[in-house]
């Protein structure tokens, strides 16, 4: 019955978020615009640099149309509803239900983490597909690529609701989600291979950027689609996907366990 409560609640607010296609829409054409500036800058640092690169520049602008397509993924700020819960003192409804406060909120943020990406993700892969060289997306064709994908996607995004929520619970600790919202953004951008792709970074800075839990947000991910990462080297960088899931997971419901012993709610 309990797992009954939380898959309704995914589908629950999975249909709200489906509501905001306007904002979906905006958010497409706002993400080729990026998307294309960052093409333009590679097309002229390849152009510019006689050194040989990790990537081809086509694999790079695949890269990135990738990381375009992820972008809804990122944990950009704790949820609204959650943080308004909080500073009224509603969360005092959430404690008396029979269900796990950090679950209820996890599947909130799955939701989030699952709609926005397909409604944003989908157009642009299909456009940015059409698109001619050297600005298209090329992604092989196997099944054994395919098969990847579907996993790495489903890790991506299992982890992308787990550090959404990780933010929520800071929230209660912080009382304002000011600080957090400017922060976490940019650390992910860096650590997550939407500001430069990971494999153009010195080797050191690779294999730590690799271990990090914001690689497998977007970076994984989109080296698995591209078939830029394949074999044993796939199924290490998501076994390093579920480390952080089950990290974070076990971090999240420590936080929040020992944060409501403790809690207050004023008024009443």
């Amino acid at each position: 019955m309990v797992m009954k409560a939380y898959l309704l609640m995914l589908k629950t607010q999975s249909m709200m978020a489906l509501q905001y296609r306007a904002q979906a829409l905006a958010g497409v054409f706002t993400q080729f615009a990026f998307g294309f500036m960052r093409v333009f800058v590679m097309i002229a640092f390849y152009a510019g640099s006689a050194a040989v690169q990790p990537m081809s520049l086509e694999q790079v602008v695949t890269y990135i149309w990738m990381t375009q397509m992820l972008l809804t993924l990122m944990a950009w700020r704790p949820d609204p509803e959650v943080l308004a819960m909080i500073r009224e003192g509603s969360i005092a409804y959430e404690m008396v239900r029979p269900v796990r406060i950090s679950t209820a909120w996890l599947m909130r943020s799955l939701a989030r983490r699952g709609v926005m990406p397909m409604m944003r993700g989908i157009p642009i892969l299909i456009v940015a597909m059409l698109l001619p060289a050297p600005y298209k997306l090329v992604l092989p064709l196997s099944v054994r690529t395919a098969i990847l994908s579907v996993i790495v996607l489903l890790l991506a995004w299992i982890l992308a609701g787990m550090l959404n929520n990780t933010l929520n619970i800071l929230t209660i600790y912080l009382m304002s989600a000011d600080g957090i919202a400017k922060l976490f953004p940019i650390v992910m951008m860096f650590f997550s291979g939407l500001i430069l792709p990971i494999p153009l970074f010195p080797d050191g800075l690779q294999v730590f950027f690799s271990y990090t839990p914001f690689a497998g947000l977007m970076d994984t991910p989109a080296r698995v689609l591209m078939g830029h990462l394949s074999g044993g080297d796939a199924l290490f960088s998501m076994a390093v996907q579920v480390f952080w899931i089950i990290f974070v997971l076990l971090l999240n419901d420590r936080l929040l366990e020992s944060k409501l012993k403790n809690v207050v709610v004023q008024g009443g």
